[in-house]
């Protein structure tokens, strides 16, 4: 999740247990980083990657 929200990313955290995968919160100024963490559960063609 990308949001300038600061209460969103604890939010994201405490959900996240809840969720099958896994869930993180980035601010609008990490789109980069996020987009990073993002690409690294895909496989070259862009497929999910089950560890």
């Amino acid at each position: 999740m990308v949001s300038d929200e600061d209460w969103l990313r604890p939010a994201v955290k405490a959900l996240s247990l809840l969720l099958p995968g896994e869930a993180k919160a980035f601010a609008v100024r990490d789109l980069t980083a996020a987009k990073a963490w993002l690409a690294e559960g895909l496989d070259p063609d862009g497929a999910t990657v089950h560890a």
